[in-house]
């Protein structure tokens, strides 16, 4: 049964040709006969057919692809509903298209970019355009937010009105994020640059022209921006430089390059020694060089001074009679320099005694002395004070040698000891010198003693203090001399003692006499001292000593035997009455004051003397 306008598909069989099919379309049209007749028409209907089914097939495939593209295709009426939107609206907002249908787009869209996407759109209706790369901001469904680039146009229908809009949104939030990324890179590159507190240029590979400058650069040149911009490179190199400059450019280093030392001019003429660090840098189109100056003239000019001290310093130690050192406070005393002046010291190269090489400077000093001068420098070391020690080292040939060493501990920051600095010179003749002169002394002070041993007929004996305190053996009385006030009491207690042990009275006046005597004199010129009485085995012995400049040798015999002389002038009747009165008297003086010993016996003894002591020349011509 075949109804009105429906198509039937029918296979046509012709003579000349293969079947085909046909697509008939079915006319009925009742006639108006009595009979009830109708009207059958077949139309061939294949042609349009198939080009509706083409259709159908292409927007199927259309539809297809448009849920297959990664990018959000969508259809929105008059009022910004939602009428269609492809799947990928899940993968870019995390929404179903389902969940769209019907919304407005400013359900989506952040606050902040409403009122542009609203006046894009209105723009649009207005003058049916489109809308192109519309970067906008919307709500994933989890509450993040997703950078779309929306370009759309109306759809208008067969009256020219707009009934709505087709577009597709991209997802550029990658991008849009990479992009700010990049741009606050820059802006941190461009705040570096700027505000870099060293001098930066940029200049073209090529021409050598300046592209930029940085603040840093103004300031500390003297040119402004303006100024640079219409310079090359080449202007802030003197002329004589320049040579060597061209040549470096030449080589058009493409990475970091530290190009070394260079003079600049600034704008007042001043030349000033700089340190450049270059790379190559792309710049606005231009190959060219990044170059950061560092101005080390103040550096340079230090470390010229340094470099000549040190040259000074070098021909200074070079020429001193005696080694310069820096050692380790260790018993090898390790040492860390020495200067050229080792080896006439000691014999050894200096590369031999650093860090013992080949020998220590411990091992060099005498076996006998090593424990003195590891005790002697600990025992200033540790008062933080400067040590001079004297002491003998065995050279490299095997001589002794006398030196003679001054130096001092260096602390760290921490009030650590670090190291040991100092010097050491040869003494060994001063020190033969010495004791040629010691020896010479002895000689003319043990003359002096015997001399005045046999003038004195044995009565004063020039000796040392300790003989002095042995003979005295234990003390019954002991004084300060502070003042003449005391002398009085002093007088009188050996006055008392003499006569209870009993010592003729005429020989206890004598006594008395000699000790004030000996005590004024203390007193009076030697600042004051200190007296002791001793009982001895038939007699007494008072000792005085004190603190003064001491008697010089070469006076020794007008002190001995001139009567009243004096050292200081006022001695009174000086030592001359003392031998007068006195057994006998011994005397030590030096630079560190004076001891007077006077041995008074009981009673009077027969003074003998022997020649036993004196020189032989003497004794031969004595009758």
């Amino acid at each position: 049964f075949i109804l009105p306008y429906d198509f039937l598909q029918i296979k046509a069989i012709s003579p000349q040709a293969k079947p085909t099919h046909k697509v008939l379309l079915v006319r009925i049209n009742p006639l108006t006969d009595a009979e009830g007749h109708v009207e059958v028409r077949f139309d061939d209907y294949t042609a349009r057919w198939k080009i509706e089914k083409d259709l159908e097939a292409s927007e199927a495939k259309y539809r297809q692809l448009v849920e297959d593209v990664a990018d959000w295709v969508w259809e929105v009426d008059t009022l910004g509903r939602y009428t269609y939107s492809s799947p990928a609206v899940e993968n870019i907002l995390g929404y179903k298209p389902e969940e769209t249908i019907g919304k407005p787009t400013f359900d989506f869209i952040i606050p902040e970019d409403r009122e542009s996407y609203k006046e894009a759109f209105e723009q649009a209706i207005r003058t049916k355009g489109n809308i192109n790369k519309l970067i906008n901001r919307n709500y994933h469904k989890d509450g993040s937010i997703r950078y779309l680039e929306t370009n759309g146009k109306p759809i208008v229908d067969e009256f020219g009105r707009v009934t709505g809009f087709r577009g597709v949104d991209r997802d550029t939030t990658d991008r849009v994020r990479d992009q700010e990324a990049v741009r606050r890179s820059l802006e941190q590159y461009r705040m570096l640059f700027e505000n870099n507190p060293q001098p930066m240029i940029v200049f073209d590979m090529y021409t050598q022209r300046i592209l930029a400058v940085n603040d840093a650069a103004i300031a500390h040149y003297g040119y402004s921006k303006d100024e640079f911009l219409t310079m090359t490179i080449r202007d802030l190199h003197p002329q004589e430089d320049l040579p060597r400059f061209m040549e470096l450019i030449s080589q058009q280093a493409k990475g970091l390059v530290r190009t070394g030392y260079w003079r600049h001019k600034k704008k007042d003429g001043t030349i000033i020694d700089v340190e450049i660090v270059a790379h190559g840098v792309e710049w606005n189109g231009h190959q060219a060089q990044l170059a950061m100056t560092n101005d080390i003239t103040d550096r340079k000019r230090a470390e010229d001074r340094l470099i000549e001290t040190q040259r000074m310093l070098s021909t200074l130690m070079s020429n001193l009679p005696g080694m310069v050192y820096r050692c380790r406070n260790d018993h090898k005393w390790t040492m860390e320099f020495v200067s050229e002046g080792c080896f006439d010291l000691t014999g050894y190269e200096p590369s031999a005694l650093l860090f013992n090489a080949k020998i220590a400077y411990g091992d060099i000093i005498h076996p006998d002395d090593r424990e003195t001068v590891w005790e002697e420098t600990q025992r200033n070391l540790a008062n933080g004070g400067t040590f001079r020690i004297t002491y003998r080292i065995i050279t490299a040939d095997g001589r002794l040698k006398w030196v003679w060493e001054q130096g001092r501990g260096i602390l760290s920051p921490a009030n650590n000891l670090q190291f040991i600095e100092g010097f050491i010179t040869d003494i060994t003749e001063n020190k033969r010198a010495q004791e040629k002169e010691k020896e010479l002394e002895d000689q003319q002070k043990d003359f002096y003693r015997r001399t005045i041993l046999a003038a004195t007929e044995g009565k004063l004996e020039i000796c040392t203090a300790e003989k002095i305190e042995q003979l005295g053996g234990p003390a019954i009385a002991f004084w300060q001399l502070k003042s003449v006030q005391d002398l009085t009491f002093i007088r009188s207690s050996v006055a008392r003692v003499s006569k209870e042990l009993g010592m003729e009275e005429a020989r206890i006046q004598d006594f008395v006499l000699a000790v004030g005597e000996a005590t004024t004199n203390a007193v009076k010129h030697a600042g004051g001292g200190e007296a002791r009485l001793h009982k001895v085995d038939d007699g007494l012995f008072f000792v005085v000593a004190d603190k003064g400049r001491g008697i010089e040798a070469l006076t020794l015999p007008e002190v001995a035997l001139v009567r009243g002389y004096s050292t200081a002038g006022t001695l009174g009747m000086g030592y001359k009455a003392i031998l007068s009165i006195a057994d006998k008297v011994y005397l030590s003086t030096g630079p560190g004051g004076t001891t007077l010993g006077i041995e008074m016996k009981l009673r009077p003894q027969k003074q003998e003397f022997s020649f036993e002591n004196l020189p032989d020349t003497w004794a031969k011509s004595t009758p």
